[in-house]
C-alpha cells in the first residue's frame, strides 16, 4: 500500500514537500490549500503522514494539532513551526505522534519521516523510531547526467565527514537541495537541519539569529532567546549567501568553527555547540578574500571542502527529467490531473540556455501549466524567448531606442526600474526583496536612497502581475 500524505501548508512549504515526494511511486500526496477541504479529507479518509504549518492553523497553540491527532490517531503529524513559536514546539516535542520542523520545511527532514514510515509499515505499524543506517540517495536531487553523478558522489563523500562544506554555483542551480542531501546522507540525519539566508538580515539581527541573545526584562521575565546554534545542535546549519556576513559575525563564526564555543548577544557565559556547517555562495569568495572584502581566516576555514553545483546548460540531458518532475509537482499544487508534456514542448526547453538554471525552468513550467488551463503542455504555452529564442531580445527595439544617453544614465534608469518592480512584487518588504534579487539588505537600502525610489508609495500599491502569451 502507498504511504498516504495529507498537507495543509503555505505554498512555499507545499512546494518543498512536493519537490521531495512526487518522484516516489509508493507515496500518494494530497494537497489542501484551504482549511475546509482539509477537515473534509480528515473525516473521510485515513492518512499515514499529515503535514501542517502554523500559517494555516485555525486554532492557536497546540489545540489544532491535538484535534488532528484525535481524528487520525494512527498518523504521524509534522508541524512546521514559525520562528518565535518555541513554546508550541516544546509542548509537542515529547509527543510520540508528532514531529516539529522549522519553517521552511527542509526536504531532507520530510524524506526522513517517509523513511521512518516505510520501516514502520514494513514491521506492521509497530515499533519505535529507528535510525536509518544506510539511506539511499535522496530523490529530491533530480538528475542522471555525468555532472550530476559526479556531484552526488562528492556529496556522499562530504556527508561522511564533519568538515565545513562550501557550495558554489550560479543562482538557481540547487545549492540548498545539495546541502539538504549532505545532511540526509550524514550520521547527523536524525537531528535538525536549519537554513539561514544571510543577506536578508542586518549584522546585528543576524548575530541574534545565529547565537541567540539574553532577553530584556522590560514587561517580561528575563530569559534566553535561543539561536540557530541551539536549533541545529548535533545537526546541520546552512548559511546561504555567506558572502553577506559582516566582519563582526565573521569573527564570531570563526571562533565557533575553531573552538566550537560562542557567547550569546548580551551575555558573557561561554556556550558549546556541535554543529556541522554548510556554506553557500554565488560569488567568487576566494577573490573577495584576496581583495579584503571577506575575511581570509574565515574563508580558508570554511572552504575545507568545496563543491560546485553544475549549471543546467552543462547537463541538458536532465531537462526532460526535470520537466516531468516539475509538471507532477505543479499539477498537484494547481489541483490538475497529471498533464503530458508534448515533444514540441520538451524540444523547446532543451534548446534554451537557461541562464536562470533550474529555478527558471521550474518557473517557466509552472507558468505553462497555469496558462494551459489543464490541457497537455505544448510549445504554445511557453514564453517567446523560450519557444522562439532567435526572435526574442532582452528589450524590444523600441525600448532600446529610448536610451540615446550616456551609459551611466542608462544604467541608473535600468536599476531604478528593476528595483521598483522587485520592491512592488514583494510589497516593499526590504528583507524579502534583498533576498530575492541576491543583494544585502543594507545595499538595497543604499540603492533606494541613491535612486530616490518612493518605498511608501509602493507599499500602498498592489503587486503588479503581468502574464504574456
Amino acid at each position: 500500500m502507498p504511504i498516504r500524505v495529507l498537507m495543509l501548508c503555505c505554498r512555499e512549504n507545499a512546494g518543498n514537500i512536493l519537490g521531495c515526494l512526487v518522484g516516489q511511486p509508493d507515496v500518494s500526496v494530497n494537497y489542501c490549500p484551504g482549511i475546509e477541504e482539509f477537515r473534509s479529507r480528515l473525516e473521510d479518509e485515513c492518512f499515514d503522514l499529515i503535514v501542517v504549518d502554523q500559517v494555516k492553523q485555525s486554532k492557536p497553540g497546540t489545540a489544532f494539532v491535538r484535534d488532528i491527532h484525535q481524528r487520525q490517531s494512527a498518523a504521524m503529524i509534522v508541524l512546521i513551526w514559525l520562528p518565535g513559536a518555541l513554546t508550541v514546539r516544546k509542548r509537542l516535542r515529547e509527543a510520540p505522534w508528532c514531529r516539529t520542523l522549522s519553517h521552511p520545511a527542509p526536504p531532507c527532514e520530510i524524506q526522513r519521516e517517509i523513511d521512518q514510515l516505510r520501516v514502520r509499515m514494513a514491521s506492521g505499524g509497530q515499533g519505535e523510531r529507528t535510525q536509518i543506517v544506510t539511506p539511499g540517495f535522496p530523490p529530491f536531487l533530480v538528475g542522471e547526467h555525468s555532472r550530476m553523478l559526479m556531484l552526488k558522489d562528492a556529496l556522499l563523500k562530504a556527508a561522511s565527514s564533519d568538515l565545513p562544506v562550501l557550495m558554489f554555483s550560479e543562482p538557481g542551480c540547487g545549492k540548498e537541495l545539495a546541502a539538504n542531501a549532505v545532511h540526509y546522507l550524514s550520521p547527523r540525519r536524525e537531528f535538525a537541519f536549519a537554513r539561514v539566508l544571510c543577506s536578508t538580515y542586518s549584522e546585528e539581527a543576524l548575530d541574534r539569529r545565529l547565537f541567540g541573545s539574553l532577553r530584556d526584562s522590560g514587561g517580561r521575565a528575563p530569559g534566553i532567546e535561543p539561536g540557530y546554534m541551539d536549533t541545529a545542535d548535533r545537526g546541520t546549519l546552512l548559511l546561504d549567501m555567506v558572502d553577506a556576513l559582516g566582519p563582526g559575525t565573521q569573527a564570531r563564526l570563526l571562533r565557533v568553527l575553531e573552538e566550537k564555543t560562542f557567547e550569546r548577544i548580551g551575555g558573557s557565559e561561554t556556550m558549546t555547540c556541535d554543529v556541522r556547517f554548510v556554506f553557500s555562495t554565488t560569488t567568487d569568495l576566494h577573490a573577495r578574500a584576496h581583495d579584503g572584502r571577506f575575511g581570509e581566516d574565515l574563508y580558508y576555514r570554511l572552504s575545507a571542502l568545496v563543491i560546485v553545483v553544475p549549471p543546467l546548460r552543462d547537463r541538458k540531458t536532465d531537462i526532460a527529467l526535470l520537466a516531468r518532475h516539475f509538471v507532477k509537482k505543479h499539477c498537484i499544487l494547481q489541483h490538475y490531473p497529471e498533464l503530458a508534456a508534448k515533444e514540441s514542448f520538451l524540444d523547446a526547453l532543451h534548446r534554451n540556455d537557461w541562464h536562470g538554471n533550474v529555478r527558471e525552468l521550474e518557473n517557466v513550467i509552472e507558468r505553462a501549466i497555469i496558462l494551459g488551463g489543464g490541457k497537455d503542455l505544448s510549445r504554445e504555452h511557453l514564453p517567446t524567448y523560450v519557444k522562439q529564442p532567435d526572435e526574442a531580445t532582452p528589450f524590444p527595439p523600441a525600448r532600446v531606442q529610448e536610451y540615446p544617453v550616456a551609459f551611466k544614465i542608462a544604467r541608473r534608469q535600468f536599476e531604478r526600474e528593476f528595483l521598483t518592480m522587485a520592491l512592488a512584487k514583494y510589497k516593499a518588504n526590504i528583507s524579502h526583496t534583498a533576498g530575492a534579487i541576491g543583494i544585502t539588505r543594507r545595499n538595497l537600502q543604499i540603492k533606494i536612497k541613491q535612486l530616490s525610489i518612493e518605498v511608501e508609495r509602493l507599499k500602498r500599491r498592489d503587486s503588479p502581475g503581468e502574464v504574456s502569451a
